[in-house]
């Protein structure tokens, strides 16, 4: 994997006041995003977190991009790992989200719905959610500093397609099925992660 160096010039000092950075929060609050998981499926180690930033960039070659925050706990187990899966997550999968987004929440357990499978050699296992829509085998190629996040760059090389279910959405710092996206404000109904990794 490789580490691009860039620094903007807009990330030179601090140039934005909390004003500003909290009127930029307030439009991505607005902002609905599907939700996925991006997990190292390692079944003796596994570990992982929830993103709101996947992001298709090439078809061909397939490849995909999202970020994760640099004060995640998981960050630099996720980016140095050989190989990642990415599970894009069902309307019925609120809570799943939400533990994957919450410190010291319970993760990788059956009642969430993980099972094991046979990894890619011989002697390794993996884990697995057999009712996500769909999962994305990737690797990272590229991993850029992005203020305090990370912009990974990964390639994508094998695709499984799960049940068709329609989307959970991360909006105004909740999750929600598609349909039932309000104008404004939450409620308790639903699931809103306190803090990453």
């Amino acid at each position: 994997m490789n580490e691009t160096q860039h620094t903007p010039e807009s990330n030179r000092g601090d140039e934005h006041n909390e004003a500003s950075v909290e009127r930029f929060k307030t439009v991505f609050r607005r902002h609905p995003a599907r939700v996925a998981l991006v997990i190292h499926p390692d079944a003796d180690a596994p570990v992982g977190l929830t993103v709101s930033s996947l992001a298709s960039v090439s078809a061909r070659p397939p490849l995909v991009s999202f970020s994760i925050s640099q004060n995640a706990s998981a960050a630099m187990q996720l980016l140095s790992a050989p190989s990642l899966h990415v599970v894009l997550l069902g309307e019925h999968q609120s809570e799943l989200a939400a533990a994957f987004a919450t410190s010291g929440a319970a993760r990788f357990t059956e009642s969430q719905g993980w099972r094991r499978r046979a990894g890619r050699n011989d002697h390794s296992c993996e884990l697995f959610l057999a009712s996500a829509p769909a999962t994305l085998h990737v690797h990272a190629t590229d991993w850029i500093p992005a203020g305090d996040s990370w912009l990974v760059l990964s390639a994508v090389a094998n695709v499984e397609i799960g049940p068709v279910r329609a989307p959970l959405i991360y909006y105004n710092q909740t999750y929600w099925p598609e349909g039932e996206l309000p104008v404004s404000g939450v409620t308790a109904n639903h699931y809103a992660p306190s803090t990453s990794g």
